[in-house]
């Protein structure tokens, strides 16, 4: 058994010490849409997956892990990203390994608005990837800003819509990518929870890259969620495909 396959069954069996909240947990994964909804005050929470992404011929990235960790304040969270990645290249005569650690990645979800009648609900985030916290190989030539706000309409007892708008840097050149995205939900039941969705992202002077997902959840608890995702590319320009499956887990940090 991996190491990252080991630390993600510590992590799903640390719910049984879990203080309890009213309401299920709520995450940005497994899709590419983030969230409206910031944690409550005191919590804390971890979601963390592992993935394959098929890029260009027999090339390929895998993610082990991608963690996000967030904690709760009043109407904001604190938030720091972390990736893990192993790129393989098919190059002749002899392929290629690179692995490292992607920069982190420090920001906030801010919340704006709630939902009322044609208005969304409404959050700000705003991520920073700092090139010194990051391994070499994968290290950029400058700061890598992110920005978004994260929308979500209730359709009705169960369905929900969310979408994102926004834009990010690579850290290489000056030139932003303008990111959306689209994605309803569904309770399917109880336990499970399903989606599917587009995203992709427009650069000025460069391809479109379009895309199309979908996955499920279940619900070890209120506090736990097991998901599995896949996607794959609709325009040239996109990555051909991946595959993932994760965990996220919460618990409420203030001592009674």
């Amino acid at each position: 058994m991996t190491k990252g396959k080991c630390t993600l069954i510590v992590l799903l069996a640390c719910w049984h010490n879990l203080h309890a909240q009213p309401g299920k947990i709520d995450t940005d994964r497994p899709d590419q849409t983030e969230s409206a909804v910031v944690l409550p005050k005191n919590y804390f929470q971890v979601e963390i997956g592992f993935n394959k992404e098929s890029t260009y011929g027999k090339d390929y990235d895998l993610i082990h892990p991608t963690l996000l960790m967030k904690y709760g304040l009043k109407k904001i969270e604190l938030r720091l990203e972390a990736t893990y990645k192993s790129s393989y290249e098919q190059l002749i005569p002899d392929p290629k390994w690179t692995t490292g650690l992607e920069p982190l990645h420090l920001g906030f979800r801010m919340a704006l608005w709630e939902e009322k009648k044609l208005l969304p609900k409404t959050s700000l985030l705003v991520h920073l990837g700092i090139p010194a916290l990051g391994s070499k190989v994968f290290k950029p030539d400058h700061l890598i800003p992110s920005f978004r706000f994260s929308m979500q309409h209730s359709i009705a007892d169960g369905i929900a819509l969310g979408y994102n708008v926004g834009a990010e840097w690579d850290g290489f050149t000056s030139t932003p990518a303008w990111i959306y995205t689209l994605a309803p939900g569904f309770d399917l039941g109880e336990k499970w929870y399903g989606y599917f969705e587009v995203f992709g992202s427009v650069i000025n002077g460069g391809p479109p890259q379009h895309n199309f997902d979908a996955g499920i959840a279940y619900y070890i608890s209120n506090d736990v969620k097991i998901d599995i995702s896949g996607g794959v590319g609709i325009s040239k320009a996109a990555p051909k495909n991946y595959l993932a499956i994760g965990g996220s887990f919460r618990f409420n940090s203030k001592t009674k």
